[in-house]
């Protein structure tokens, strides 16, 4: 059985606030300051866009199907046979109604198990833990990208055998995570596969240190996936340990990972060289 929870695709507009030093961001709107402490908004809607999952509903799907979800607050500890969060109980990003919300890829991305976790389908995603089903959001919901982009930083850890505590990071600005249903912009590589219409792909490539850059996207019929990354010229390689940093000119490589029907524990061996051996992007 699969259970279907639904998805909060926009989080309440609440402001932020700080004490101290006053932001000076050209991308915020100051909303009130009193008693050293500033309170403002972001300019941009798509900050407050993302996948989200109610708590209430996590429980309810989980202790259905023979777990326990306890909600404490804005608390949220689940517990499998074999299935736990990593680093504890999840907090709520925030509270609509009086429910707490949790960002999908952190609840999917902290879920550690023994059991074969996969999963499947772009649009409307499926996460399957054993005999545990869930699929976010209804038939016809689109939030591929808003889900698993944010999910990539989770991936590439298992990717690199890494814990999920080594200070990975994004490149600021630089996911190309869209709101749900918009396209990305930027340089765009269109690559052929091998792989079957409706397969998810990840693509990855690496700046100095730990700071990593990522696209997913849904191949089409015929096994083209378009893909955006900030390297206009990249080099396709089948090995984690041959990413480094961007170089000045010339093509830096990539990883390409089929992230759909692939246990996470496993993601490595989904590593695959497409048919041409570079791209430049269109």
């Amino acid at each position: 059985m699969t259970f279907t929870l639904p998805v909060l695709t926009q989080q309440p507009v609440k402001p932020s606030c700080v004490r101290g030093t006053v932001p000076t961001s050209t991308g915020l709107t100051i909303v009130s300051q009193q008693g050293g402490v500033t309170c403002y908004t972001f300019n941009d809607a798509n900050a407050y866009k993302g996948v989200f999952l109610s708590g209430t509903d996590l429980q309810q799907a989980i202790n259905a199907q023979g777990g326990k979800a306890t909600l404490q607050g804005a608390r949220l500890s689940i517990d499998l046979p074999g299935l736990t969060t990593d680093g504890g109980d999840l907090n709520a990003l925030f509270t609509k109604d009086g429910t707490p919300y949790y960002a999908a890829a952190t609840v999917v991305g902290t879920l550690r198990t023994p059991l074969p976790m996969t999963l499947k389908d772009f649009k409307a995603p499926q996460v399957q833990i054993g005999n545990l089903k869930l699929q976010l959001g209804q038939p016809g919901t689109n939030v591929g990208r808003a889900f698993y982009n944010p999910l990539a930083l989770h991936l590439v850890s298992r990717l690199l055998s890494q814990d999920d505590a080594t200070p990975l990071r994004t490149v600021s600005g630089g996911w190309f995570a869209a709101a749900p249903g918009e396209t990305p912009q930027g340089p765009a590589h269109v690559v052929q596969t091998d792989l079957p219409k409706g397969e998810v792909v990840m693509l990855v490539t690496k700046r100095a240190g730990n700071a990593f850059m990522a696209d997913t996207a849904e191949v089409q019929a015929g096994g083209s996936v378009r893909l955006q990354s900030e390297a206009k010229n990249i080099r396709f390689v089948n090995d984690p340990a041959q990413l480094g940093p961007y170089a000045s000119g010339g093509q830096i490589n990539a990883l390409l990972v089929q992230i759909s029907n692939t246990p996470l524990n496993e993601l490595p061996s989904a590593i695959f060289l497409p048919k041409q051996a570079t791209s430049s992007a269109r």
